[in-house]
């Protein structure tokens, strides 16, 4: 009788994170039944969990938080653009009324 070969799943990490999201909240579920649904074995979710993190969210926080460092610095950036307009401007009106 020949092996059958076993082919490995392979997940997304987008669905690794959602499956630890739903771990983490799960309330008054089971992590075997929120396995179950999934179509994964429970030991893989807490295998998951132990890779990358309790709070895998974080991560998708982190991409935010530097483009919104980004924009930030932008907007500063064109705010002193502006601010520096705006004062060579009263000084030109400054000296219209000098004379």
């Amino acid at each position: 009788m020949a092996k059958k070969k076993r082919t490995t799943r392979r997940y997304t990490d987008e669905f690794k994170r959602e499956a630890i999201r739903l771990l983490e909240n799960r309330g008054d579920t089971t992590a075997a039944e929120i396995a179950s649904s999934l179509g994964i074995a429970p030991s893989i979710l807490y295998q998951w969990r132990k890779q990358l993190g309790s709070a895998p969210e974080r991560l998708i926080d982190n991409v935010s938080l530097e483009e919104e460092s980004r924009r930030q610095k932008q907007e500063i950036a064109r705010l002193r653009r502006e601010n520096q307009t705006l004062k060579k401007s009263i000084a030109l009106f400054a000296k219209d009324l000098d004379l």
